[in-house]
């Protein structure tokens, strides 16, 4: 039942990211996996290449919530990998960073802010009179959306570009 509840869990990181430019696998062939901090994550993770920038990956790590057995909690991570010169062998890990954990609410509190900002007319509840609790209404595939690693992905392919070019005119 575990592994079902890890394996959804992964499925549900696929489907987020199907339409958006990436790769994705359960494991990833590294040169120094053992030394590295990536060796030390948990066996429930998924890479996610970006097929623009392929030297840089997503890593979603998947937990257990202690009280709540069939709930899985995400951790997210950037790696950034070398591949040696015109060779086939596995990359190499350089840089594993963890996203910060609030990222969740940050993906989330971006939205409510734009449209607070936007000035869209707003009726009062007291005005209509008493009003159903009204459920939004959200498709199979809209529940098994991770939004927060769609914004994630999302955000490095538009970023990293920049950065990187950022840091190749700061070395010249």
């Amino acid at each position: 039942l575990q592994q079902l509840k890890f394996w959804l869990g992964q499925q549900r990181c696929k489907q987020s990211i199907k339409h958006l430019p990436t790769v994705s696998s359960e494991t990833l062939q590294l040169v120094n996996h053992a030394t590295h901090p990536v060796g030390n994550l948990s066996s429930h993770k998924l890479f996610i290449k970006l097929t623009r920038l392929p030297q840089y990956y997503i890593v979603v790590e998947m937990f257990d919530v202690p009280k709540n057995p069939t709930q899985v909690e995400y951790k997210y991570y950037f790696l950034s990998v070398t591949y040696a010169e015109g060779d086939d062998s596995p990359a190499t890990a350089v840089l594993l960073q963890q996203y910060k954990p609030n990222i969740e609410e940050l993906v989330l509190d971006t939205k409510s802010s734009k449209q607070a900002k936007s000035g869209a007319k707003r009726k009062l509840s007291d005005e209509l009179g008493p009003t159903e609790s009204k459920k939004p209404k959200q498709s199979g595939e809209m529940c098994a959306f991770n939004k927060v690693l769609a914004h994630i992905v999302a955000m490095c392919d538009t970023n990293m570009p920049f950065i990187g070019l950022r840091m190749e005119v700061g070395n010249e």
